[in-house]
């Protein structure tokens, strides 16, 4: 039987933080035998905890949620507003109406989800007003020709009022031309596209088609003042072949066709305007001969 104060004698020195192994040391010491010492240090150390029972499944955990932390919004400083002028404006709308020419895609694309009708109306009424500035200067520069050879202060107020009311004509000519052009051209390629399966708006064909119609009408009007009657037809001729590419591009982009399948919103068109001209060919072959 183990002596009851050796038990008490280890739980207070255990209690003062000796190691069970410099108690057993000291008390072999002091003519204890080891057995009873062990017995003594396994009293003192408490009767040993009953194990546990097992576990019970767990419930499922709760759903995480992620709480994403967002950081602190940095003060803004005062940045000055930009601001555009008249001449940058024309110039980027010049740069866009030549580039189009020659890699419409590169103009047309970036555009796509930012199309508005009014900037589709903005580009063909530019058009139409510089188209109209361009011939009346034409025709004041014409009107001063003729003022040299004849001379006279009466004809100088005669020519700035003939040249004024021109302008005015032209201003208001070209951009009626113009616009109406614009439309008729996108409702008849927008009619062919929805036909063979085109899923696009007329908003967005239209805006793209007025960059690409845009400069060439210019061009047409421009050069229709310019240069002389008979090569007018041939003028024609190169604009409408310049502008087919860019407007295969415009029409694949507003409807997502392929390129064969955007050709044919305005070939099909194309033949058969062809066809209802054929009468009139011998005259267009003769004015060409005689140019030649």
């Amino acid at each position: 039987m183990v002596d009851k104060d050796l038990v008490d004698y280890i739980k207070k020195q255990l209690a003062a933080g000796h190691s069970e192994e410099e108690i057993r040391e000291h008390l072999i010491g002091y003519g204890y035998q080891i057995r009873e010492v062990d017995d003594a240090i396994e009293l003192a150390r408490g009767p040993k905890p009953l194990p546990a029972p097992p576990a019970a499944p767990m419930p499922p955990a709760p759903a995480k949620t992620t709480q994403v932390t967002k950081p602190a919004p940095k003060a803004r400083k005062d940045v000055p507003k930009q601001t555009r002028s008249v001449g940058n404006l024309f110039s980027s709308i010049f740069k866009e109406w030549f580039v189009c020419i020659f890699k419409p895609s590169d103009v047309l694309k970036p555009k796509k989800n930012y199309l508005e009708f009014s900037n589709g109306f903005m580009h063909v009424l530019l058009a139409g007003v510089l188209a109209g500035l361009v011939s009346s200067i034409y025709v004041f520069a014409m009107l001063l020709v003729t003022k040299t050879s004849l001379g006279g202060a009466s004809f100088i107020s005669a020519t700035t009022l003939i040249s004024a009311f021109v302008t005015l004509i032209a201003i208001a000519k070209f951009p009626t031309i113009f616009l109406s052009a614009w439309l008729v051209l996108s409702a008849l390629f927008y009619m062919f596209a929805i036909i063979i399966g085109g899923m696009g708006s007329f908003k967005d064909q239209s805006v793209l088609m007025s960059i690409v119609l845009a400069p060439m009408l210019f061009l047409g009007a421009v050069l229709t003042v310019l240069i002389p009657v008979n090569y007018v037809v041939i003028v024609y001729f190169i604009l409408i072949g310049l502008s087919l590419y860019p407007l295969t591009i415009s029409i694949k982009i507003a409807h997502n066709f392929e390129t064969w399948k955007a050709a044919l919103v305005w070939l099909i068109p194309l033949i058969i305007v062809l066809v209802l001209l054929i009468p009139a060919y011998s005259g267009i072959f003769s004015a060409i001969k005689s140019m030649l």
